[in-house]
């Protein structure tokens, strides 16, 4: 999302984007489709401002059961750069930066997953497996 300093005015600009959902994908977390990104920025001195606003769908396998899980994702964040002298500012790499930090650290199908026997690696959230295990 590159951003033009001189093409901004007083009162702000709008810009709107797709990120590719592979730029933003860890071995734990990946997105169904395109990220749609919005952001409002603004220039003050020698500083430059955008309230981001970021949804899209996650893709996310359980650390506990294994099982893949989609979940809606909708942050918004503020990004601040310094521009000094620069003509342009490419904001894409820390609006990225700001979405990985949000990734759940161990992601689970939901808050109660009971994860997987042990024994015979039954997914125990669907019910009790031949060990007996619930």
């Amino acid at each position: 999302m590159r951003v033009v300093i001189a093409e901004i005015p007083e009162e702000g600009l709008q810009v709107t984007e797709r990120l590719d959902p592979a730029a933003l994908a860890t071995s734990d977390v990946s997105w169904v489709a395109p990220l749609e990104v919005s952001a409002f920025v603004q220039r003050h001195d020698d500083d430059l401002t955008a309230m981001v606003e970021a949804a899209g769908t996650l893709e996310m396998v359980c650390a506990r059961c294994l099982a893949t899980v989609r979940r809606p994702y909708h942050e918004t964040f503020h990004v601040a750069i310094e521009i000094q002298s620069r003509a342009s500012v490419e904001l894409t790499d820390d609006i990225r930066q700001e979405i990985l930090l949000g990734y759940p650290m161990i992601p689970l199908c939901r808050d109660d997953c009971r994860g997987l026997c042990p024994t015979c690696g039954h997914n125990v959230n669907e019910g009790v497996c031949s060990h007996g295990t619930a």
